[in-house]
């Protein structure tokens, strides 16, 4: 009888530490750093691609994060994409059936956009500093809205540029 109480124990014990390990993959904050640019996303967020190194010595810089679930059996994903540019030409935004407000982001003004229709959310944030543009905007899909303004808003709450 002991012995079947000490392989439960050793059971929950196992169950718990690996609930434990898979919460913290899942929740949690990641890092990114690249030249003069870092910001903070959520663990559940994955880098898709990095293109040039955030200096200004680069033409232009961009990564790319994904965020992918699988909603009543279908995968859903959803993009967040940090880039800059030397110059306003740089900067193509479609701004048909879109809102503009002036925010505030890293004590730097910014402008942010956004458009929702029934299949596509999409909000884009720009910001200059040193006449250089960065854009921080966002395409996914009504499934996974409240997962990527959570993941959009640490970004620009994190968002630091030197």
């Amino acid at each position: 009888m002991e012995r079947q109480n000490l392989i439960l124990a050793a059971v929950v014990i196992l169950v718990v530490v690996l609930a434990f390990v898979v919460a913290m993959s899942l929740y949690g904050n990641n890092s990114f750093q690249k030249g003069q640019m870092s910001f903070q996303y959520p663990n559940a967020w994955a880098q898709d691609h990095v293109i040039g190194n955030f200096s200004q010595n680069t033409i232009y810089s961009e990564v790319t994060l994904k965020y992918t679930t699988g909603v009543t059996g279908q995968d859903s994903s959803a993009f967040i994409i940090v880039s800059n540019a030397p110059n306003a030409t740089s900067l193509i935004t479609n701004t048909s059936n879109s809102s503009a407000v002036n925010v505030g982001v890293s004590n730097l003004a910014a402008i942010q956009m956004g458009s929702y229709s029934q299949n596509t959310a999409q909000k884009t944030t720009i910001i200059e500093k040193n006449n250089y543009y960065y854009t921080l905007e966002y395409i996914c899909s009504p499934l996974t809205l409240n997962q990527t303004e959570e993941a959009y808003k640490q970004i620009l709450q994190t968002l630091k540029i030197v």
